[in-house]
């Protein structure tokens, strides 16, 4: 039986995935100051750390209203073999969250990486559409109604490609070409009614012309897919920041927001970082010139009330993917995070929390 949106969420309140303000309010974390203005605050989590260090566990269970699977939900996990599901990582996430009190967002199904072997090798034009149709029925069905959100397709933009509207030169796009998104947002609607069906996509975030381009193509696409009323509601915009970047200029992002929000489209940043590998300095420096950046994206961005939550990719310095894609010159970890190595709280987090403070009440209708 499918359930309704209405019957779904009310059933993930009443399991206790979406946590009351007056539970949340015996604390100051990070998702009390977004839950005054309507907002949440969530974290990517890598499942492995959950399991083995408390002190994490802890500080998410202080600070996040919601959790996203960092790996665990991707097709190399889930499906690792052509009549083969594994969800033990999945299910072991679902259970922390329900047990904790979190809402959860699944990260993702149509994406150019995080593909298993198998799934490259047998992809062909006579069976992409039935594969894809078939894992995303699996997977909510397995799912269904208790995830708040769906990444249904990541990172389908890249103007570099030179494909017509600016679609990365994927194996699904040479296989179905933009077609894609239409049978994975309907198949997604389908399965699974009660959760946001998002499209993410990276590099929106500063004024130099790559970020342009895409901005621009973002735009095109969205509206191309309501035009044709397939499903998508919320662009999620992950914002991989760099400290000491001049060319954020916010009156840009005011008015990208305010585009993607007159399609009737919500706003989610869903992997917010700030890599310090260009910055000089001591650490004090460099927590600064984290935060002032953080301040100037999210004072900007949630100045739009279709912005309805923000997620960090990570929530502890103690494991970032930039030390390894983005290494600082002297070898030093990164600091891109609202909590240190020790779970201290930065100036990263401050900004945050007074980003939420200041902004206006999020628009939920």
């Amino acid at each position: 039986m499918k359930l309704t949106r209405r019957e779904a969420i009310g059933g993930i309140a009443a399991a206790g995935l979406i946590p009351p303000l007056s539970a949340a309010a015996a604390d100051d974390g990070l998702r009390v100051h977004a839950t005054a203005n309507n907002r949440f605050y969530g974290a990517a989590v890598d499942i492995h750390s959950v399991r083995t260090n408390h002190g994490l566990m802890n500080c998410e269970n202080t600070e996040c209203a919601l959790l996203g699977g960092e790996d665990c939900f991707k097709w190399v996990t889930l499906h690792p073999a052509p009549n083969v599901y594994n969800y033990k990582d999945g299910d072991a996430l679902v259970k922390y969250a329900g047990d904790n009190g979190k809402s959860l967002r699944g990260h993702t199904f149509l994406w150019y990486k995080g593909m298993p072997g198998w799934l490259t090798k047998t992809l062909n034009r006579g069976n992409a559409e039935q594969i894809l149709t078939s894992h995303i029925e699996n997977v909510l069905t397995h799912y269904q109604g208790r995830m708040l959100h769906w990444d249904v397709a990541n990172e389908v933009i890249e103007p570099d490609d030179n494909q017509p509207g600016g679609f990365r030169n994927s194996q699904w796009y040479q296989l179905l070409g933009p077609q894609m998104l239409d049978i994975a947002f309907q198949a997604a609607a389908t399965y699974d009614p009660t959760t946001t069906l998002t499209l993410n996509e990276y590099g929106l975030d500063y004024s130099w012309d790559p970020h342009k381009r895409r901005r621009e193509a973002v735009l095109e696409l969205l509206s191309s897919l309501k035009s044709r009323n397939v499903p998508v509601q919320a662009l999620g915009i992950q914002a991989h920041l760099e400290a000491g970047v001049r060319e954020l200029d916010q009156n840009i992002l005011r008015q990208f927001c305010s585009d993607v929000a007159s399609l009737g489209v919500k706003i989610i940043v869903t992997e917010l970082d700030v890599r310090d590998n260009r910055i000089t300095g001591d650490i004090p420096t460099r927590d600064a010139a984290v935060a002032d950046q953080t301040s100037q994206y999210l004072d900007a961005m949630l100045d739009c009330p279709d912005v309805t939550g923000v997620v960090t990719w990570g929530l502890s310095d103690i494991r970032t993917w930039l030390n390894k894609d983005y290494p600082r010159p002297d070898g030093l970890p990164q600091r891109p995070l609202p909590l240190d190595d020790q779970f201290n709280r930065k100036p990263m987090w401050h900004a945050i929390a007074q980003a939420f403070d200041s902004a206006p009440a999020a628009n939920l209708a």
